[in-house]
Order: C-alpha cells, then structure tokens, then sequence
C-alpha cells in the first residue's frame, strides 16, 4: 500500500519524472560525499553514482524519447538497447575495477577494515547488474500491464530501489567475505559470479518473456508535424479487450444455439468471471477500468 501511494505520488509528465530521479540522487550523494570526506575514502560515492548513470540513461533512452514513432520503431529501440546494454557491460567492469583493482582488497584485508567500509567498497561491483535486472524486471511487469503509461511512473522509484538493494547486498557479501578473511582471488572470484548471475538471469528472463527493456509494442504517439505510418486499425472488440485490465485475455470458442435450425456462433467468456461477454459494451465484469486509449 506504500509502494502504490508513493507511485501514485510519482509525476505523470516524462521530464518532470526525469527531474524527480535527478533529485533523488542529490538526495543521496551529498551526504554520501560528506561521510567520504570525513572518513578520507572516496569509495562511498561510486556506488550510488553508478546506479544512477544506469537508471538516467534507462529513463532517457525509455521514458524522454519514448514520444514518437520516430523514435519507438524497431531500429531506433535496437538502437537503445544496444546503447544501454554497452553502458551496463562499461559500468560493470569500471564498478570492478574500483571493488578489486591495484591490490585494492589486499589493502582493505590489511587495515583489518570493517564489513561496512569493505560492503561499500565492492558495492560498485553489483550496481550496474542490478540496475539491469531490475530494469529488465520493470519492462515486464510494464507489459504485463498493457503498457498503461502510468506505469512509468515507477521510474524514478527505481533508483532508490536499487540502491537500498545495492547496499544490503554488498554488506551481507561484506560481512561473510571478511569473516572468512578471503583472500583477493577468492574475492574476485565470488564478486564476479554474483555480478554475472544478475546479468544472466536479466537476459534469461529477457528471452523466456519475450520482452527486452525499451518494450513499447508498437506504441505510438503522434505530433501535428510528424505522421508515421498508421498500423491496421484495432476492432472494437479489440479496443475494449485493451480497456478492461482484467479480461484481456478471454476464452474463445464456438458454441451451437439451441435452435431449430441448430446455428453455430463464436461466444467469448471472461477469465476472471467465466461468464459469457454478449456484446462489447453492453457487459463489462465488475472490475473493469474505463480509461481513455
């Protein structure tokens, strides 16, 4: 119920949700900055950096140019994704270098840091895998949800989503790592199949739902000065299926009347209800959502 009111809280209009996610990082990396400061160890801000490059870049490339045919046919989301894709596989490998590079858990070992400076530290190493899965996991509960437009309104809600989960995780990984006094090998070893496994599971998920991030389904949005080519106009029938969340899907079959001549007709029954649908408007279930197209 939090979750929801606090999206519900979220800007309907793109460049304001854009500006909401920027805010939230300012929220989070000042006073990140001032405990680096404090305590002389830079390593506090990359994380939070790191996952707000990836959640700014999503938001640009999937909310910001998501206005036109122009820039939602099959090319240009290819084109996106390839970009996003290259920014997840270069802040992943930068999130490494800062966690394991130059010797840098030898000498978190040798200073006997706590689980706490030492979950900060390789905590870039898991930003940018988990801001793709969870970036992968939005697309497909966006589709899920007939790519209602409201639905980007979680954005923004993303970047401290992953971030708190950013944080959890690398203090647990932290705290077993240190207790065993693993060495740098076996840290390296463990931090990169943890990276990898939310990598892997974002593309399995990817392929096995058939939706990548930038899933628009031919959504269109159209200006006076540009007229991209129109698809085939939806029925009727298909416009309400689309309407009512609840009974897109519906079962089809074709049923005999109970007539002298015995005719034949194609019946449509609800799934949520399992009641027969007579017309298109004329019987709607009780949760149907009467929204604009």
């Amino acid at each position: 119920m939090l979750f929801e009111s606090l999206m519900d809280r979220m800007p309907s209009n793109r460049f304001a949700r854009f500006v909401v996610t920027i805010l939230m990082y300012a929220v989070i990396f000042v006073p990140t900055l001032i405990v680096s400061l404090n305590v002389d160890n830079t390593f506090y801000i990359f994380m939070p950096t790191l996952v707000f490059a990836v959640c700014i870049v999503g938001q640009f490339l999937g909310d910001i140019l998501n206005v036109e045919a122009l820039f939602n046919n099959l090319f240009v989301t290819i084109l996106k994704r390839l970009i996003f894709f290259a920014v997840i596989v270069g802040l992943t490998f930068f999130g490494a270098g800062v966690a394991i590079s130059s010797g840098n858990w030898d000498l978190l070992m040798q200073k006997n840091a706590s689980f706490f400076t030492v979950g900060m530290t390789i905590a870039s190493m898991f930003s940018a895998p988990i801001a793709f899965f969870a970036y992968e996991l939005h697309y497909v509960s966006y589709g899920k949800h007939a790519h209602r437009i409201e639905n980007k309104r979680m954005l923004p809600i993303l970047f401290p989503i992953i971030y708190i989960a950013d944080v959890i995780l690398s203090l647990i990984v932290a705290a077993i790592l240190t207790s065993v006094k693993a060495d740098s090998s076996t840290a390296t070893a463990v931090l990169g199949i943890i990276a990898a496994v939310f990598i892997v599971a974002s593309v399995v998920i990817s392929f096995i739902t058939e939706t990548w991030v930038f899933e628009e389904h031919g959504k269109y949005y159209y200006t006076s000065s540009y007229t991209p080519s129109v698809p085939k106009p939806k029925s009727e029938y298909e416009k309400f299926r689309e309407k009512c969340a609840n009974c897109v899907h519906v079962r089809d079959c074709t049923i005999e009347e109970n007539t002298t001549w015995g005719d034949k007709r194609h019946a449509h029954y609800c799934n949520l209800t399992g009641k027969e649908i007579y017309g298109i408007y004329s019987s709607k279930c009780a949760r149907f959502e009467d929204r604009a197209g």
